[in-house]
C-alpha cells in the first residue's frame, strides 16, 4: 500500500524530513521562503488559508491519482504530535486517524475550543453546509494532523473539495480555516 504524507509548510525547518529518510514519501507545499534544493517534490503556494487550504489543494490537484494512504500534517509536527515519524512509519489506519496527541472539547453552536483563547471563533455557516452531520459536542486533536485513506477522501466529490476550498483561498487566516481544523473528521467521514 502506497503512503504519501503531504506537508504544509510555511517557514518551519524540513530538516526532520531528511534525517527521517522521508523525502522520496513526502509532498511538499511551501507557502514560505524558497527551500534549499536537496527537498524534492515542493510545490510553491500563496499564502492564504493556513493549512486547510494546502490539504483541500493537494486533494483537488491529485485527486484522480491519490496515494492508497496520505498523512497531512503541517511544517512542524512535533508540538501537537510528540512521535508523529514513528506514527507515519508504523501506523497502520483503515478510517480517518488523528495523529495528534491532545484532544479539545468542540461545541458546535460555536465551535470553539473550551481551552482556546477566542471564545467567540463562529462556525462559519457555509462549512457547516458541507457536513451532513456534526454532533453537538464532540472532540478533535489540534494541529491539523491526521491520515486517511483515499476510499474515504473520495467518499466526497471533486466539486466537493472545489467548493470547500472557496472558504480558504482569499485570506491568510479565516475563522473557516480554523473551522476547517475542527471539521476534519467529519468531512472524511464515511457516514457524512
Amino acid at each position: 500500500m502506497e503512503k504519501q504524507l503531504v506537508l504544509a509548510r510555511y517557514e518551519e525547518n524540513l530538516d526532520w524530513v531528511i534525517e527521517n529518510n522521508l523525502v522520496d514519501k513526502t509532498k511538499i507545499y511551501n507557502k514560505g521562503s524558497d527551500l534549499p534544493s536537496k527537498f524534492i517534490n515542493v510545490t510553491k503556494l500563496s499564502n492564504v488559508g493556513r493549512e486547510a487550504h494546502t490539504y483541500l489543494h493537494h486533494i483537488i490537484l491529485n485527486y484522480h491519482k491519490l496515494a492508497d494512504f496520505t498523512y497531512f500534517c503541517q511544517g512542524n509536527p512535533f508540538d501537537h504530535s510528540l512521535n508523529f515519524v514513528e506514527k507515519f512509519n508504523n501506523l497502520e489506519i483503515n478510517k480517518f486517524t488523528y495523529l495528534g496527541d491532545f484532544s479539545h472539547k468542540i461545541y458546535k453552536d460555536c465551535l470553539y475550543d473550551e481551552n482556546m483563547y477566542d471564545k467567540s471563533l463562529p462556525l462559519v455557516a457555509s462549512t457547516l453546509n458541507l457536513i451532513s452531520f456534526l454532533p453537538n459536542e464532540y472532540e478533535f486533536k489540534s494541529g491539523a494532523i491526521f491520515a486517511v485513506p483515499k476510499k474515504n477522501i473520495l467518499n466526497r466529490s471533486l466539486a466537493y473539495y472545489e467548493e470547500a476550498i472557496s472558504f480558504v483561498d482569499s485570506d491568510i487566516s479565516s475563522p473557516a480555516a480554523h473551522a476547517f481544523e475542527r471539521l476534519w473528521e467529519f468531512i472524511f467521514s464515511v457516514r457524512a
